[in-house]
């Protein structure tokens, strides 16, 4: 269904411009820390039908990289079973790379921040709240209503969860996240995630 809408970059001049300047522009932004968990649970962990394309390429990379396994059978069962320290070291590793998948990517470079004059910042933490803000704004409020789903699938906000999984991270990698989402968390005011180093394992 996404595909059916074109991207800005893919407009003439002209109608980039149009958009620019006559449209109502929105992103919503998320806990750079918050939004890596959500992003393995949902593709790593969740492994129905719909994430198969997505454990076959990273999945599989991801094993091949971080363990002993050369037997694509065995990788390929493997590819089922990412471990979070695994995808985290992945995502470090893979940074520099201008074709990151857009489930980890900086948003600051996802929606081209620094380019475009955003009218509104919605944050997930605040979901709701917020995209009846815009609806408002927008004069749809009384046309158009925010589905009523569940935002926390993965659990991916809830505090007991994020301990348990970013315990399993070495205080080094914590640190070299933030400074990959550095910009992400100096633009939309997330804070240094001291929590996070406090629990995360030493070294």
């Amino acid at each position: 269904m996404v595909d059916q809408y074109p991207r800005l970059i893919n407009l003439n001049r002209t109608e980039q411009t149009k958009r620019l300047t006559k449209y109502m522009k929105f992103i919503f932004v998320r806990n750079p820390f918050r939004r890596l968990l959500s992003a393995f649970r949902n593709k790593f962990e969740f492994t129905d039908e719909w994430n198969q394309e997505f454990l076959d390429k990273y999945g599989r990379e991801i094993i091949m990289r971080y363990r002993n396994v050369t037997d694509r059978r065995r990788i390929a069962e493997l590819s089922k079973h990412v471990q979070f320290k695994e995808f985290i070291q992945y995502v470090i590793d893979t940074s520099v790379h201008s074709n990151t998948d857009e489930h980890w990517k900086p948003i600051y470079q996802l929606c081209s921040v620094c380019d475009v004059m955003y009218d509104v910042i919605g944050k997930f933490e605040h979901l709701a709240e917020d995209s009846q803000y815009i609806l408002r704004r927008a004069g749809l409020h009384n046309k158009v209503t925010f589905p009523a789903i569940d935002t926390h699938v993965t659990n991916s906000s809830d505090l007991d969860v994020v301990r348990r999984y970013y315990s399993t991270i070495s205080r080094e990698n914590i640190h070299k996240i933030y400074e990959i989402y550095e910009l992400d968390f100096k633009l939309f005011g997330y804070p240094y995630p001291g929590d996070l180093i406090q629990w995360s394992l030493s070294g």
